[in-house]
């Protein structure tokens, strides 16, 4: 696992967000950089990172909603993966 994937892992943990499966994670950091370098508006990236995220076996609405699991999911790829 490359560092940069590890970054995102960890720092995705630290807010709450634990994949089911780390390759759960990296498709959604890809998709967001790959988002971003076309030049995809945040709401055109969260409509597909929301769906991801909320399709996550692990992910548990009763500890945030999907939309914040979203945006954590963005922010954390724009800081950390896209890098």
């Amino acid at each position: 696992m490359a560092d940069k994937d590890r970054k995102f892992l960890d720092s995705l943990k630290a807010q709450g967000i634990n994949p089911a499966s780390p390759d759960i994670a990296l498709s959604i950091g890809a998709y967001v950089c790959q988002g971003v370098a076309a030049g995809a508006s945040e709401a055109d990236l969260s409509t597909f990172v929301n769906a991801m995220a909320g399709s996550d076996p692990s992910f548990d609405p009763a500890k945030m909603p999907v939309e914040q699991a979203g945006k954590i999911y963005i922010d954390t790829a724009k800081q950390t993966y896209c890098q």
